[in-house]
């Protein structure tokens, strides 16, 4: 287990590396003018990359969503040739969701005046990028882990875009008072101009609070104190690469908010009743950040589901673990089977 706390810490640091440098297949759309959900428009931009080659009938592209603090390039170990999402066989497009990376964010100049954002609102830029930029009218799926998967169940539910599946790794069809209670937490480090903490010191601060909600006690108590403390520095000085803490901020309340119902007065079953796509749940037992008992409810309101539940102490960070390992197998492998199954 050590070797897999070891491997977060390379992970993060190497996810940050990635986002500054840039890689082959990334590119930034300009979509014009976007109107938020809450009324607010500005001019949006956003970032994105292309692995793979669309092929001659455009019914194989997938894109993939990432987790709340990541972006476009989260799941680089995941993309290649033979690997979960493989490049010799479907088109992956990754995005920079709104509010970070390349894509509009608080950092391009507007700060704390940038408009408060939902999953929705990303969704919205993601089909106008999809549809209007790349030219693809059609996906063979949209997939996503964490807050990834918030947004490809707002995909499902409004399919600015036909979607043929859906895959959906710790998943929820609404945040609740947990969540946002840590989101509050966030706030009260990340929030504020104190000119006596710099955005290092706040953003360390929001690592070591929220590192041990991506664990569980029995994986922290194994690993120990110096691991533990050594995950919190990555994560740490990942955060300070790629994210200032207003923008962080911003895109953790919006997984907070996350709520498929709120366009369907509020009932969850009734947007998830318009759910489609052929779709794979994966729930992780000891998820702390998005409980099990949320992705239950998800699946109990879902109108049909294959589920793969994995049992690992990891947490929520479980699809982060290192390609090769246990937990790695046995939350991917079931994703690319998922992908290839019945696929033309």
């Amino acid at each position: 287990m050590k070797k897999l706390g070891l491997f977060f810490a390379a992970a993060v640091l190497a996810l940050g590396a990635a986002q500054a440098a840039g890689a082959e297949g990334d590119a930034v759309a300009s979509i014009g003018a976007f109107q938020f959900e809450r009324g607010r428009q500005i001019a949006m931009q956003v970032g994105y990359s292309l692995h793979g080659h669309l092929n001659a009938a455009h019914d194989n592209a997938v894109l993939l969503l990432p987790p709340t603090s990541g972006g476009r390039h989260s799941y680089d170990a995941l993309i290649g040739p033979g690997k979960p999402f493989d490049t010799d066989r479907f088109l992956i497009i990754t995005v920079d969701p709104i509010g970070g990376g390349a894509s509009s964010n608080p950092a391009d100049g507007l700060g704390a005046h940038f408009p408060r954002y939902t999953i929705r609102d990303m969704v919205a830029a993601e089909a106008r990028l999809i549809h209007d930029v790349l030219k693809i009218e059609h996906l063979h799926a949209v997939a996503g882990a964490s807050m990834g998967s918030f947004q490809a169940l707002e995909w499902a539910v409004h399919q600015p875009i036909p979607i043929d599946r859906l895959v959906l790794v710790a998943p929820a069809a609404r945040s609740d008072a947990h969540f946002r209670a840590i989101t509050d937490g966030m706030e009260a480090v990340l929030g504020g101009n104190d000119p006596h903490r710099s955005a290092a010191a706040r953003l360390r601060a929001a690592a070591a609070l929220f590192m041990p909600w991506l664990r569980s006690d029995a994986y922290l108590v194994r690993q120990g104190e110096a691991s533990n403390r050594a995950e919190v520095e990555a994560l740490a000085r990942s955060w300070t690469r790629t994210w200032d803490p207003i923008s962080l901020l911003y895109r953790y309340r919006a997984s907070a908010v996350h709520d498929v119902g709120v366009p369907f007065g509020n009932d969850v079953k009734a947007a998830l009743a318009r759910v489609n796509a052929r779709t794979l749940v994966v729930d992780i037992s000891s998820d702390r950040t998005v409980p099990s008992y949320l992705t239950e409810e998800l699946l109990k309101k879902l109108p049909s589901a294959q589920e793969v539940r994995v049992e690992t102490d990891y947490g929520h960070s479980a699809f982060l673990a290192p390609p090769g390992s246990r937990e790695s197998n046995a939350i991917w492998k079931p994703v690319a089977e998922f992908l290839e199954a019945d696929a033309k």
